[in-house]
């Protein structure tokens, strides 16, 4: 059982205590925060802030720690983790098998959303929710009918290309490979989140100058008002050196496909649009 609305995870997975905001006390509604996107795309980072704006993401004993692949920490529910990779192992049975396997899920699902019922603001994280989102919302729905629940979603992006070269940094897969699943996660993120309230992150922001930007707009979209304390512990989490790869333009002259260059243009485009409207710009 989960019960710390006003308990913080640090990176040695131990809990601080902080005052939060006074929004964060008031708001009667329950809100589960999904972080989705690519793998090496800032999901960590950006559930991490997620984290220390307020929402709980579980007991320091079933988060995954950090290591050689992630040192700041991975930031993601064992048990979320674990129950997205059965839900995948499903998608490729025999109707006549996965809809016994789906019920059995869903069952553990709705148990582990049901184990939050005493917070108040949730945020579960991991890029294989991208394409399983549906099946979330379906859970969250089950383990808190009577409850006003409000579900956001946050998309990490990040040039594919990149993503491509901190995946084979790890001696993971190839370029074209990592490219298709890029699309293949991006949209269905977006394909998944239609109708709810969601908000664009750009890995590279947290990078480039737009930090502040990026920080300011993702609290906005969460309903919360940071403080001074909460943004200067935020600010002391992000490290450029962190940052592997940035290979700026050179995807317009990859062999990358016609569909996930379109896709990334298209980010592209409304990440600039949001920015020259110095606002958060909303994809519902």
């Amino acid at each position: 059982m989960h019960d710390e609305k006003d308990h913080i995870l640090t990176s040695k997975n131990t809990i601080s205590h902080i005052k939060l905001p006074a929004l964060y006390e008031s708001e009667p509604a329950f809100s589960v925060v999904f972080v989705i996107g690519m793998h090496r795309s800032g999901t960590s980072l950006t559930t991490r802030i997620v984290n220390i704006a307020g929402y709980t993401i579980g007991n320091s004993a079933d988060i995954i720690g950090p290591d050689s692949g992630n040192p700041t920490g991975y930031w993601e529910h064992r048990s979320f983790v674990s129950l997205n990779r059965k839900i995948i192992a499903c998608y490729l049975m025999p109707k006549f098998l996965s809809a016994l396997f789906f019920s059995k899920l869903k069952k553990k699902a709705v148990e582990l959303i049901s184990s939050f019922k005493d917070c108040r603001k949730i945020a579960l994280k991991d890029p294989i929710a991208s394409i399983t989102l549906p099946f979330w919302i379906s859970a969250v729905r089950e383990a808190l009918p009577e409850r006003d629940v409000k579900i956001l979603v946050i998309i990490c992006v990040r040039n594919p290309l990149d993503v491509s070269k901190s995946l084979q940094n790890r001696g993971l897969i190839i370029t074209k490979i990592n490219c298709g699943l890029w699309e293949k996660y991006i949209s269905s993120a977006f394909k998944n989140s239609e109708g709810l309230p969601r908000h664009v992150v750009h890995y590279e922001n947290y990078f480039d100058g737009e930090c502040d930007n990026l920080i300011n707009n993702l609290s906005s979209f969460l309903g919360i008002n940071l403080t001074v304390e909460q943004a200067l512990w935020i600010k002391s989490f992000i490290d450029p050196n962190l940052r592997e790869s940035d290979i700026g333009d050179g995807i317009w002259r990859s062999n990358l496909s016609i569909g996930a260059k379109q896709l990334y243009l298209n980010l592209l485009k409304q990440k600039n649009k949001r920015i020259k409207n110095n606002g958060m710009l909303n994809l519902t």
